[in-house]
């Protein structure tokens, strides 16, 4: 717990200057105070923001554990990824966490792509090696498995 910013703030509340994220250092934070007028916040679902945002091309995606929750409604699922294809670059990458095991619910998803419809699992080429290796150096532990892939097709 001594460098582990993540459990400090779980047990204490708080930070300390000795133990918090990188941006929260003085010296970063001052620097990303300088760019704050270049943050945009937007409150809606990732579905909603690519639909209204079309002319924003996105190469990676950071997806975390949302999609946990969506399992039991694969049809809110494909229409998710829908829009990310739709708005995705040519090789995009993609990180999400589960606390499912194999999170196949998520590679069993129906999509539209290149006019065909197909599993999601068909189309991303996933990366199990490193994203075990990275899941393994994971200092909150609270998902049972992460997942990266690339868009192959």
């Amino acid at each position: 717990m001594q460098d582990n910013y993540f459990w400090r703030v779980y047990l204490n509340g708080k930070y300390s200057k000795e133990c918090c994220p990188e941006y929260l250092q003085e010296e970063n934070f001052r620097k990303l105070k300088g760019l704050v007028d270049r943050i945009t916040v937007t409150t809606s679902t990732i579905t909603e923001f690519l639909r209204k945002n079309p002319e924003h091309k996105v190469s990676i995606y950071v997806l975390l554990d949302h999609m946990d929750w969506m399992a039991e409604k694969p049809e809110i699922l494909s229409e998710e990824w829908n829009a990310i294809l739709q708005n995705a670059t040519q090789k995009p990458r993609f990180l999400w966490r589960s606390a499912a095991a194999d999170a196949k619910f998520v590679l069993d998803t129906q999509v539209k792509h290149n006019g065909k419809t197909s599993s999601l699992g068909s189309l991303l080429t996933m990366d199990n090696e490193t994203a075990n290796r990275l899941h393994v150096l994971d200092r909150v532990h609270t998902y049972t498995s992460l997942h990266l892939g690339k868009l192959t097709a």
